[in-house]
């Protein structure tokens, strides 16, 4: 919180402050004026070893107090450290207010939120960072099932021209377009599953345009009868592969209309009678 310097400093001040606030007090109550402080030399001792002595153990005290305000402050920085930053209760209140407000618009009123942003990194790359979250009126047993037969992918949008999946080895291959750009994408899909948690995929891209691209797509059970889709991706490259047609805005539509497509999908076969 504060440097160390500044604390050994305002030790020093606090420990000034309270030896004059003790020799004022002794003036007040003795009526006679404490003497100047200052370490004894080796004649002084030998004229007046009790003054001299005197002098000593008020200067050991005077370290001692020093020492006792520099611990002191010392701890205090390291507790106000040891301290999350949100330990703030009015921060927490704020937070849990904003995910409840977040939460109702997507479950109430059924909006999906999709962020696309493309920024220079300090080394002259490039990043692309993708985000989007949304709920699906459907139970998450019957999200996962759906989710997870990614041959379906095509019957979601047309953007999906190829898919095929390989369940031995977890890989997965796409085809995808849209506004006359076409690329292939090879993909490593890695699945965790929590009781708690709900289901979590991980994806790779090592084959492709892409290539080097990964994020994770969570699935959390809502009630009983809604499910919590969250999917989060990065990429980093010297250049981001995107053709100057396709823009940040235009990928973020995109990315919309297909998040908007595939809780149509998900809400639909749920509700077919199996």
């Amino acid at each position: 919180m504060w440097p160390t310097w500044v604390v050994f400093f305002a030790s020093l001040v606090w420990a000034c402050f309270v030896d004059s606030l003790f020799k004022c007090l002794v003036f007040s109550l003795t009526g006679q004026g404490p003497r100047s402080l200052k370490i004894p030399k080796i004649k002084d001792l030998a004229i007046d070893s009790s003054e001299a002595w005197c002098q000593h153990k008020k200067m050991k005290y005077f370290l001692i107090l020093v020492i006792f305000n520099f611990c002191f402050f010392f701890g205090l920085e390291g507790k106000a450290k040891s301290q999350p930053e949100n330990s703030n209760p009015k921060l927490l209140r704020q937070i849990e207010l904003e995910q409840s407000k977040r939460r109702e618009q997507m479950l109430v009123h059924k909006k999906l939120f999709v962020n696309v942003q493309t920024d220079q990194l300090k080394n002259k790359g490039e990043e692309l960072v993708m985000e989007a979250e949304g709920i699906v009126a459907a139970p998450y047993q019957n999200t996962l099932k759906i989710v997870t037969d990614y041959s379906q992918l095509k019957d979601v949008s047309g953007h999906f021209r190829k898919v095929v999946y390989r369940k031995d080895n977890q890989r997965l291959y796409l085809l995808v377009g849209a506004m006359g750009y076409v690329a292939q994408l090879w993909m490593q899909l890695k699945e965790n599953q929590d009781k708690e948690e709900g289901y979590r995929l991980d994806w790779l891209i090592d084959r492709g345009k892409f290539k080097g691209m990964q994020g994770q797509i969570i699935y959390e059970p809502i009630g009983f009868r809604h499910t919590r889709i969250q999917m989060k991706s990065k990429l980093q490259a010297k250049k981001l592969p995107l053709p100057p047609i396709i823009s940040r805005l235009a990928l973020e539509v995109l990315s919309h209309r297909v998040a908007s497509r595939m809780r149509t999908y998900i809400e639909t076969q749920s509700k077919k009678p199996k």
